[in-house]
């Protein structure tokens, strides 16, 4: 969960046109809701939904970590799938703690990239990112589409922020609700602890995917001093996923180096979902399926589409899942 307003200022601050922090807020807002144009433009591409969790930070800001809303189109890619945030809406640098908990900062929808979200919160802030699989029907998917984008269209609608309740989590929840998708009226107000509601309300029928944070692998190239190490050195000592990292993301390598990493990763095509530590679901597998011809076709997709570790997970979770017809899914999907 954030208290502050995420700003992206960039493109923002270098072309010099607005030098107030209201206008810079004000022109953020107009650029959100022209990607909320775009994306309803393009509602016909969206196939399903994530809840994605950035866990929590020690700030207080981040003690219960932030909640947002991935849109899966049907391009295969995920780095640019849009992800929508909701947050206090602040045209004041300095924050008021009393509003934030009691009500006076409004709502505001914020839409990114995967990419430019997993920038911010996995690689500045060293953040893990949860996801969490949402399987809707198409009837569905479309019933959650049509609550998203009313909010979307007009946040007045959400009435205030307020840090304990109408928060991040709070308003995706309430989408789910006022949809009509879920088995409880209640609404989740802790972003860290989003699972066992999403278990509760039987949304999904994935364990949790993880995508890790790289602060460990950072110490580790500090330590090893990787700048100095030969290139025997460093294949002895870091792995195939550490090193297409690195590759794509330290810059202080020098270019011997970087052309020995490009032909190294190129002879073992590295593949960049796992480099991410990104478990792809294929969009096949978002729908909901709660028939017998769609359980034995369902699994079948799973078995083809799954990779082996996520399948041997997802067998795992339905194992202990208190819910029967997710044991149905089980005996559908046999192990090779």
């Amino acid at each position: 969960m954030i208290l502050r307003f995420l700003l992206i200022f960039t493109c923002l601050i270098n072309s010099a046109l607005a030098t107030e922090f209201g206008e810079l807020v004000e022109r953020y807002v107009k650029i959100n809701q022209e990607k909320i144009k775009i994306i309803q433009a393009n509602r016909h591409r969206i196939k399903g939904v994530e809840i994605i969790v950035a866990d929590k930070a020690e700030s207080l800001a981040s003690r219960f970590g932030h909640g947002m809303l991935r849109l899966i189109d049907d391009d295969s890619t995920w780095v640019n799938d849009a992800v929508v945030s909701f947050s206090a809406l602040s045209y004041e640098e300095t924050y008021s703690l009393r509003r934030s908990i009691f009500g006076g900062y409004s709502i505001t929808p914020q839409v990114m990239t995967m990419f430019e979200y997993w920038n911010m919160y996995t690689e500045d802030e060293e953040r893990d990112l949860k996801r969490y699989v949402i399987n809707l029907s198409e009837e569905k998917l479309n019933l959650f589409l049509d609550s998203l984008f009313k909010y979307l269209e007009d946040p007045t609608l959400l009435n205030d922020y307020t840090f304990l309740s109408n928060n991040c989590i709070g308003v995706i929840t309430k989408i789910f609700v006022e949809s009509g998708v879920t088995k409880s009226k209640r609404t989740k107000k802790i972003p860290s602890a989003i699972g066992p509601w999403i278990e509760k309300n039987e949304l999904t029928l994935y364990p949790e995917f993880v995508i890790k944070n790289f602060k460990t692998l950072k110490q580790k190239t500090q330590t090893l001093n990787i700048v100095e190490m030969t290139n025997e050195e460093i294949l002895k000592h870091f792995t195939l996923q550490e090193l297409s990292y690195i590759y794509l993301n330290n810059n202080e390598l020098p270019e011997e180096k970087v052309d020995f990493l490009s032909n190294h990763l190129k002879n073992h095509k590295q593949d960049l979902n796992q480099t991410y530590s990104f478990n792809p679901i294929h969009q096949e597998l978002y729908v909901g399926c709660d028939s017998e011809a769609c359980l034995k076709d369902f699994a079948e997709k799973e078995m083809k589409y799954l990779d082996p570790k996520d399948l041997a997970s997802t067998i795992n979770y339905r194992q202990k899942s208190k819910r029967k017809y997710l044991k149905k899914y089980l005996t559908e999907l046999p192990l090779k």
